[in-house]
Protein backbone atom coordinates (compact mmCIF):
# COMPACT_ATOMS: atom_id res chain seq x y z
CA UNK A 1 0.00 0.00 0.00
CA UNK A 2 2.85 2.42 0.66
CA UNK A 3 3.76 2.26 -3.05
CA UNK A 4 0.18 2.93 -4.10
CA UNK A 5 -0.53 5.49 -1.39
CA UNK A 6 2.78 7.27 -0.70
CA UNK A 7 1.03 10.48 0.44
CA UNK A 8 -1.58 8.74 2.57
CA UNK A 9 -4.35 9.33 0.02
CA UNK A 10 -6.41 6.17 -0.67
CA UNK A 11 -5.89 4.78 -4.16
CA UNK A 12 -8.47 2.66 -5.96
CA UNK A 13 -8.39 0.61 -9.15
CA UNK A 14 -10.80 1.89 -11.79
CA UNK A 15 -11.41 0.65 -15.33
CA UNK A 16 -9.10 3.37 -16.68
CA UNK A 17 -6.32 2.88 -14.10
CA UNK A 18 -5.49 3.92 -10.56
CA UNK A 19 -7.25 6.90 -8.99
CA UNK A 20 -6.34 8.66 -5.80
CA UNK A 21 -9.37 9.64 -3.81
CA UNK A 22 -9.51 12.26 -1.10
CA UNK A 23 -12.72 13.60 0.40
CA UNK A 24 -13.92 16.20 2.85
CA UNK A 25 -14.92 13.31 5.10
CA UNK A 26 -11.42 11.85 4.97
CA UNK A 27 -9.85 15.26 5.67
CA UNK A 28 -12.32 15.82 8.52
CA UNK A 29 -11.51 12.46 10.10
CA UNK A 30 -7.77 13.21 9.85
CA UNK A 31 -8.30 16.64 11.43
CA UNK A 32 -10.29 15.03 14.24
CA UNK A 33 -7.55 12.46 14.81
CA UNK A 34 -4.97 15.26 14.95
CA UNK A 35 -7.14 17.49 17.15
CA UNK A 36 -6.97 20.27 14.56
CA UNK A 37 -9.97 22.34 15.66
CA UNK A 38 -9.40 25.00 12.99
CA UNK A 39 -9.66 22.43 10.21
CA UNK A 40 -12.53 20.61 11.91
CA UNK A 41 -14.43 23.88 12.19
CA UNK A 42 -13.79 24.64 8.53
CA UNK A 43 -14.69 21.21 7.16
CA UNK A 44 -17.68 20.07 9.21
CA UNK A 45 -21.09 20.66 7.64
CA UNK A 46 -24.52 19.30 8.41
CA UNK A 47 -26.39 17.33 7.41
CA UNK A 48 -23.91 14.53 6.94
CA UNK A 49 -25.03 12.48 3.92
CA UNK A 50 -28.36 14.33 3.87
CA UNK A 51 -31.21 12.34 2.43
CA UNK A 52 -29.73 8.95 3.33
CA UNK A 53 -31.90 7.41 6.01
CA UNK A 54 -29.72 4.37 6.57
CA UNK A 55 -28.98 3.20 10.08
CA UNK A 56 -25.23 2.92 9.62
CA UNK A 57 -25.02 6.37 8.01
CA UNK A 58 -27.12 7.94 10.76
CA UNK A 59 -24.96 6.26 13.42
CA UNK A 60 -21.81 7.54 11.76
CA UNK A 61 -23.30 11.03 11.46
CA UNK A 62 -24.09 11.05 15.20
CA UNK A 63 -20.60 9.76 16.03
CA UNK A 64 -19.00 12.35 13.79
CA UNK A 65 -21.09 15.16 15.27
CA UNK A 66 -20.08 14.13 18.79
CA UNK A 67 -16.40 14.04 17.83
CA UNK A 68 -16.65 17.48 16.22
CA UNK A 69 -18.27 18.96 19.32
CA UNK A 70 -15.67 17.31 21.54
CA UNK A 71 -12.81 18.65 19.42
CA UNK A 72 -14.17 22.21 19.42
CA UNK A 73 -14.91 22.36 23.14
CA UNK A 74 -11.59 20.73 23.99
CA UNK A 75 -9.71 23.25 21.86
CA UNK A 76 -11.65 26.08 23.53
CA UNK A 77 -10.59 24.93 26.98
CA UNK A 78 -6.94 25.67 26.29
CA UNK A 79 -7.30 28.62 23.90
CA UNK A 80 -7.19 32.36 24.40
CA UNK A 81 -10.54 34.02 25.07
CA UNK A 82 -10.93 35.17 21.45
CA UNK A 83 -10.05 31.78 19.95
CA UNK A 84 -12.14 29.97 22.54
CA UNK A 85 -15.13 32.16 21.72
CA UNK A 86 -14.78 31.28 18.03
CA UNK A 87 -14.61 27.53 18.77
CA UNK A 88 -17.56 27.75 21.15
CA UNK A 89 -19.65 29.76 18.68
CA UNK A 90 -18.96 27.08 16.08
CA UNK A 91 -19.94 24.36 18.55
CA UNK A 92 -23.18 26.23 19.21
CA UNK A 93 -23.87 26.32 15.47
CA UNK A 94 -23.71 22.53 15.55
CA UNK A 95 -25.60 22.13 18.85
CA UNK A 96 -27.47 25.42 19.41
CA UNK A 97 -29.24 24.46 22.65
CA UNK A 98 -26.20 23.20 24.54
CA UNK A 99 -26.25 25.26 27.73
CA UNK A 100 -22.89 24.06 28.99
CA UNK A 101 -21.21 25.29 25.81
CA UNK A 102 -23.16 28.54 26.03
CA UNK A 103 -22.02 29.07 29.63
CA UNK A 104 -18.40 28.53 28.58
CA UNK A 105 -18.88 31.07 25.78
CA UNK A 106 -20.48 33.62 28.11
CA UNK A 107 -17.61 33.28 30.58
CA UNK A 108 -15.05 33.79 27.80
CA UNK A 109 -16.90 36.79 26.37
CA UNK A 110 -17.27 38.36 29.78
CA UNK A 111 -13.64 37.80 30.76
CA UNK A 112 -12.49 39.44 27.52
CA UNK A 113 -14.60 42.52 28.24
CA UNK A 114 -17.38 41.73 25.75
CA UNK A 115 -20.21 41.81 28.28
CA UNK A 116 -22.69 43.35 25.81
CA UNK A 117 -21.95 40.63 23.26
CA UNK A 118 -22.47 38.04 26.01
CA UNK A 119 -25.83 39.60 26.95
CA UNK A 120 -26.96 39.57 23.31
CA UNK A 121 -25.82 35.95 22.91
CA UNK A 122 -27.71 34.94 26.05
CA UNK A 123 -30.86 36.77 24.91
CA UNK A 124 -30.71 35.00 21.53
CA UNK A 125 -30.24 31.67 23.28
CA UNK A 126 -33.17 32.29 25.68
CA UNK A 127 -35.46 33.22 22.79
CA UNK A 128 -34.51 30.13 20.80
CA UNK A 129 -34.77 27.81 23.80
CA UNK A 130 -38.25 29.09 24.64
CA UNK A 131 -39.40 28.93 21.00
CA UNK A 132 -38.12 25.40 20.44
CA UNK A 133 -38.76 23.78 23.82
CA UNK A 134 -40.95 26.12 25.88
CA UNK A 135 -38.30 26.00 28.62
CA UNK A 136 -36.23 28.64 30.36
CA UNK A 137 -32.46 28.37 30.73
CA UNK A 138 -30.98 26.84 33.85
CA UNK A 139 -30.32 29.22 36.74
CA UNK A 140 -26.58 28.62 36.47
CA UNK A 141 -26.68 29.81 32.85
CA UNK A 142 -28.37 33.08 33.84
CA UNK A 143 -26.00 33.49 36.79
CA UNK A 144 -22.94 33.71 34.55
CA UNK A 145 -23.76 37.31 33.68
CA UNK A 146 -25.16 38.25 37.07
CA UNK A 147 -21.92 37.68 38.98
Amino acid sequence: RSALEPWGVPTYVHKDGLRRVDSDHGRLCRALAEGDAEEVSRLYREPFAGGLALGAVEEHAAWLRGRVLGCLTSAAASASDADAAAYLERALEVDPLNEETLRDLLVRLRSSGCTQAARRRLADFVARLRAETGLDPLPETLAVLEA
